[in-house]
């Protein structure tokens, strides 16, 4: 494992990772307790941090560059989740959970500078009692329930009253059946 410095984690904490939200309530030394649990690593444009359904055995957060999250459709053309750059998270959920696959793909868009937490680093710092992890963990599980609610918000609507979401998912429909016609 590569260690970063103190002074070299001290500047980072400070500047792309200080407000993230999965950092929130952390101090600074906090952050660089966990960037020192991690590993600093590097991925050129188009390799792969994780392909779906490989194990999900640590979390990524992003110092620079661009990463793309797909997941496949089903047909030959996999589905864009999302873009992230500096400053985001990927794979925080192999933190919590164990013996678990990736549910999508993540990609380098192009050069790629991150630092690699794994849950086995994470699991030691929780043994020893350490409060950043406690406190990642208890930012992870409201981000989850922020999720779970808006995702139960959403989904109220949509049954609620769902002649005024039909043309959106009909929108949906025609563009999976026009990638499929492509096959």
């Amino acid at each position: 494992m590569n260690e970063i410095s103190d002074m070299e984690s001290e500047s980072i904490a400070e500047t792309v990772f200080d407000n993230l939200e999965i950092f929130q309530g952390l101090n600074s030394r906090e952050i660089r307790q966990l960037l020192r649990a991690s590993e600093p690593v590097s991925f050129g444009a188009g390799e792969t941090l994780f392909d779906e359904g490989d194990p999900a055995d640590a979390m990524y957060l992003v110092e620079s560059g661009e990463l793309e999250v797909r997941t496949s459709s089903g047909v030959d053309d996999d589905v864009v989740l999302a873009q992230l750059g500096a400053g985001s998270v990927v794979g925080e959920m192999s933190i919590l959970e164990g013996d678990t696959k990736r549910s999508a793909s993540v990609i380098a868009l192009c050069d790629v500078q991150a630092f690699r937490l794994t849950r086995d680093a994470f699991q030691k710092l929780r043994v020893v009692r350490n409060r950043a992890a406690y406190r990642l963990i208890l930012n992870l599980a409201e981000i989850l329930a922020d999720r779970r609610r808006k995702s139960d918000a959403r989904l109220n609507e949509v049954f609620s009253d769902p002649a005024s979401h039909i043309d959106e998912f009909e929108a949906q429909v025609h563009d999976l059946l026009a990638r499929m016609h492509k096959v």
